[in-house]
């Protein structure tokens, strides 16, 4: 759930808080991180069983409530490229590089669907920041 809780340490908003000491903040911030794991967690064990639409919902879900969570980009990212919808797979795993640029699987997963894309230059061009 780590990686999960840095992207969402605003809540995905951004939001001031209004309650004092922002207990209230934390206490959204914390229904909204537990929400998301729970759709991630709902989407891998779709993905698991081979229902890539069936995922693909709830990755988006998750990412509805926290559209920074690179997690989720790279969930929908190899459901998509599962159910054979090439352009929104790079799309979703490109928005996690750039979301977090050293996230060793987002690389991995970009770069092996450029190589079965049969375009290996741009599998070559994908690299992690150190």
């Amino acid at each position: 759930m780590g990686i999960v809780t840095s992207s969402l340490a605003t809540g995905g908003r951004g939001q001031e808080s209004s309650g004092l000491f922002g207990f209230d903040q934390i206490k959204n911030t914390a229904a909204i991180v537990r929400a998301v794991y729970d759709c991630l967690s709902l989407a891998l064990e779709r993905l698991g069983r081979g229902e890539a639409l069936e995922a693909a919902v709830w990755f988006e879900r998750a990412l509805e409530l926290s559209p920074d969570c690179a997690d989720g980009h790279v969930g929908l990212g190899i459901a998509y490229a599962v159910d054979s919808q090439i352009y929104p797979a790079l799309d979703h795993l490109q928005k996690a590089t750039e979301l977090e640029p050293r996230n060793f699987y987002a690389h991995l997963k970009l770069g092996q669907l450029y190589f079965k894309l049969r375009i290996p230059q741009k599998g070559y061009e994908v690299k992690l920041v150190t």
